[in-house]
């Protein structure tokens, strides 16, 4: 997360200065608010910034010597972001993945986490599972992030209730025996 603010730091030794969700060294590089919803792009190239202008309908941005080249859109980050902000305003965020994509420009929408969590991609991978628990009933839980060709993966057991695993951990843990653990009971230690 940090290699691109590490690496600048170790090289010239000055603490940098934040960028919110941008990239440190390539601009436009972060997230942008449309009329509805926010998009992420990634312009990692000139070529791909100029494709970016004339998508937006601003080929002028092309010729600014603000914006030539990747330098220098680094160094007028400010007035990049914002001129690119301002053009995204006019539509939504799903007219301009369309737009970009379809131009070859990087790009992605930025989903809220019940999007997220309720979109095709999560529902194709398991991602939100259902699962009984005992005081609760059935409760959503999140599914695992990876698997293995050969080792299958999964949520077998719900969070355990409150103590729910306290004589497994003192008889393992603490090396009591059942007698030890009752008389901590009785006592209202445990």
């Amino acid at each position: 997360m940090l290699i691109n603010v590490a690496s600048n730091y170790l090289i010239g030794e000055e603490n940098p200065a934040r960028y919110g969700n941008g990239h440190p060294n390539i601009v436009p590089y972060r997230d942008f608010t449309c009329n509805t919803g926010e998009i992420a792009i990634a312009v990692g190239n000139d070529m791909q910034f100029e494709k970016l202008a004339i998508a937006l309908d601003h080929p002028e941005w092309v010729a600014d010597k603000r914006f030539l080249k990747n330098s220098d859109r680094v160094k007028h980050r400010e007035e990049c972001d914002g001129v690119i902000r301002a053009a995204l305003s006019s539509q939504n965020a799903d007219y301009w993945i369309d737009l970009l994509q379809r131009d070859g420009i990087p790009c992605s929408k930025i989903n809220s986490v019940d999007d997220a969590l309720e979109s095709e991609q999560a529902n194709e991978n398991n991602m939100v599972l259902k699962i009984d628990h005992l005081t609760s009933g059935t409760i959503r839980t999140l599914g695992i992030p990876y698997s293995f060709s050969e080792t299958p993966v999964g949520v077998d057991l719900p969070p355990p209730i409150l103590g729910g695993h306290t004589k497994e951990i003192l008889k393992s843990l603490v090396n009591l025996d059942d007698k030890q653990i009752d008389e901590l009971s009785i006592e209202g230690v445990i």
